[in-house]
């Protein structure tokens, strides 16, 4: 299997050394890397030609291309440059913060090949928090166990709503031809990489059955960077976009679509009321979605605690918000499999 990995670079001069790093060193090593540079204006490049010229030796057997953008587009505009490169057969991006375990790319090869995977899920594991999912038992009670710790998803759907399957960037590798028709929306940066998944699924699964899979196990490790696009502080809430798959579902009647909408929506109103700083900037963003929040959050669980974010502030959001990660999603643990 020849894997094309797509590596989106903005600003990431302390981590992109061990992304890189932890493609080189994979057990398998990928077709090519395909690095795309989003108009950086930190020592991002340096980093990359110093860390592929002092581990040339282990560049020999990969195609290595380094794209520079001429205008900041942001990661989906990226990932969508890198695509347009793409000669593997399959392909995946990892974001310029994170890591691959070193078997990732070897042991998806094996589950592929062995079950005709189409698209491929693999667990996670925020190294900042310790979190880490999907949780065995919860995926088995929609997913049929093919072999141990590997799961068919016949309706991926239900398993991005419970929450035990995360359509992201890094932890999904799937068939070229699966996404040949489907760009991610450059338009906005509010959970764009769950947006494309979804569609990627919608449209595939029209038109032909695809064979979805997951890995439980935590082959994805992710930084939680406080300077990343998710999670840097922003003082105008006029700067705040609502999440494109919130607006595309929006009225939607089928129960899974509006679970998922939800899901999605409760993501961004948390992490957007930590991001704005100050109460007068989370008042006018509560105001300025005061509809979607109704439509999507006033009956949620959680909404209190999203109130007491938007009036004490962020210090609380950061508790609450984490607490909510743990809730919301499967109580899971590092021995989850």
């Amino acid at each position: 299997m020849k894997h094309s990995v797509i590596i989106p670079l903005y600003n990431k001069a302390r981590y992109v050394k061990r992304a890189i790093e932890s493609l080189l060193l994979q057990t398998k090593k990928p077709y090519e890397i395909i690095i795309v540079d989003d108009c950086s204006t930190d020592n991002s490049l340096l980093e990359v030609t110093a860390t592929l010229h002092n581990n040339r030796h282990l560049c020999r057997d990969i195609t290595i291309r380094l794209i520079r953008m001429e205008t900041n587009q942001g990661p989906g505009g990226a990932r969508n440059r890198g695509l347009d490169e793409v000669q593997g057969e399959y392909v995946s991006c990892l974001d310029a913060d994170d890591r691959y375990d070193l078997s990732y790319l070897q042991r998806a090869d094996e589950v592929i090949k062995k079950w005709n995977v189409d698209v491929l899920f693999v667990g996670l594991h925020y190294e900042d928090s310790g979190v880490v999912w999907p949780h065995a038992k919860r995926v088995g009670a929609l997913a049929k166990e093919k072999e141990k710790g590997v799961y068919e998803i016949a309706h991926p759907s239900q398993a991005f709503v419970k929450g035990d399957v995360v359509p992201g960037g890094g932890n999904v590798i799937c068939r070229k031809q699966v996404i040949a028709d489907v760009r991610y929306d450059d338009t906005t940066r509010a959970y764009e990489d769950v947006d494309f998944w979804d569609r990627v699924l919608r449209s595939s699964t029209q038109r032909v059955a695809l064979n979805v899979y997951t890995i439980v196990d935590s082959l994805l490790y992710v930084s939680e960077v406080r300077e990343s696009l998710s999670r840097r502080k922003i003082v105008n809430a006029s700067e705040m976009a609502p999440p494109a798959l919130v607006m595309r579902l929006s009225g939607c009647r089928d129960i899974d679509d509006s679970r998922f909408r939800k899901v999605v929506c409760m993501k961004w109103f948390f992490s957007s009321l930590m991001q704005l700083v100050g109460m007068r900037q989370r008042i006018s963003f509560v105001i300025k979605f005061r509809r979607m929040i109704i439509e999507n959050l006033v009956l949620n669980r959680y909404f209190f605690g999203a109130v007491l974010c938007m009036v004490f502030g962020s210090v609380l959001a950061e508790v609450v918000g984490g607490g909510y990660k743990r809730l919301y999603y499967s109580r899971v643990s590092r021995s989850s499999v």
